[in-house]
């Protein structure tokens, strides 16, 4: 979340802190160096809010410094005249204190709007675990909202465009027209057909027209949300509609289940687990597999059979310690750029399989606005 939402660059973090009556620009450099980082840097937003606070309030209560029930951000300047000595330590809790303020402020300003209908989106179900059978219902409100920036649309539509295994071009241009997306924009959701995802099927789409097509009428696409219900746009759209899906092995109905938080914005698992956990349990497919799952590689050129535990299920045994450092280890190196959200799964299959250890890498880190700029430059 901080990486997706802040401009943290090369690991670190500014922020702005107040010192007496004056105004302090500061640096952090968030890595294995900083505990606390280490500690939550895997966690819900929720979590490390609280954390952070209960554990400034214990620091303080164990060093005197204040009744430890009233320590907070805005105490932080007093302990730290008191008593300068801890200074090191107060400033690692005012770091964290700001991160999760930030992080929250644009939070709560339009990202929890985009949150519900991007998680719906992709789990195809409520937070309930209902099916969705109309998201055009939750998807107009936000094309519509002159407040939410084209990236942010631009996911929303891809998003939609996934769910439905692809849409027509007529109604994708619709999509675009209406959301106001910029003409050179739109090549990044078309660019994803380059990457195999299906964007524009073939076939007939409904024709539309009536309340979209004569928007201009309106004004303002503000105007059109207040005056028009969201389900007639969304009728009008004709995109609700039982379009046959694709098969897509990263959809929902394709998966197996994962078992995650209660939290109803972070419901989605990246695909990227099930294929660490499958390679640990050496249940990968061996068509998408062939030469880590025991099968023989599909085309020539190799005398022998690949065998799935000399790849990596056996070879750390043959040799002696201290040349390793521990059990088997699982490699995953991603062409195209790896999401935050993707290392995280890493972490969390090493410590849910505790013989194992998981490493990833790819040719650089994704952002949400980061994708979407690497996606203007697919070309065919």
């Amino acid at each position: 979340m901080a990486y997706d939402l802040l401009p943290i660059e090369n690991d670190v973090y500014k922020y702005e802190n107040n010192v007496g009556n004056d105004v302090v620009e500061k640096e952090a450099l968030l890595d294995e160096t900083d505990e606390l980082w280490v500690e939550l840097r895997h966690q819900h937003i929720a979590i490390v809010s609280q954390q952070v606070t209960k554990q400034l309030k214990q620091f303080a209560k164990d060093k005197k410094m204040t009744d430890g029930d009233k320590a907070n951000i805005r105490d932080l300047s007093q302990m730290l005249k008191k008593m300068p000595q801890y200074q090191k330590e107060l400033s690692k809790y005012s770091t964290h204190l700001h991160l999760a303020e930030d992080c929250m402020k644009i939070y709560q300003k339009h990202v929890d709007r985009l949150c519900k209908v991007e998680q719906d989106l992709a789990m195809g179900t409520d937070a309930e675990g209902e099916k969705i059978k109309d998201h055009m219902r939750n998807i107009v409100p936000i094309l519509l909202d002159q407040h939410i920036t084209a990236y942010d649309k631009i996911r929303i539509i891809l998003l939609y465009i996934i769910h439905k295994g692809g849409i027509s071009d007529e109604n994708l241009s619709k999509l675009v027209q209406h959301a106001q997306i910029p003409q050179e924009e739109k090549c990044i959701i078309t660019n994803m057909q380059n990457l195999g995802v299906p964007i524009v099927q073939d076939g007939q789409g409904k024709n539309l027209s009536g309340i979209l097509d004569d928007c201009s009428s309106y004004g303002t696409f503000q105007s059109i949300a207040q005056e028009v219900n969201p389900d007639i746009i969304a009728n009008t759209l004709g995109l609700s509609g039982g379009r046959k899906k694709a098969s897509q092995p990263y959809q929902p109905f394709n998966r197996k289940k994962q078992i995650e938080g209660a939290y109803q914005m972070s419901r989605w698992t990246p695909y990227i687990k099930d294929i660490m956990e499958d390679a640990v349990e050496e249940k990968l497919d061996n068509r998408q597999f062939p030469f880590l799952s025991g099968g023989a590689p599909r085309s020539g050129g190799f005398n022998k059979p690949t065998i799935s535990s000399a790849r990596y299920g056996v070879w750390h045994k043959e040799k002696v310690p201290p040349s390793y450092k521990s059990g088997p280890r699982l490699i995953i190196f991603i062409m195209g750029g790896c999401s935050y959200a993707e290392m995280r799964t890493a972490y969390q299959v090493t410590q849910s399989c505790k013989n194992w250890e998981v490493l990833i890498g790819a040719t650089h880190l994704l952002t949400p606005e980061g994708f979407l700029e690497d996606l203007k430059t697919v070309s065919n």
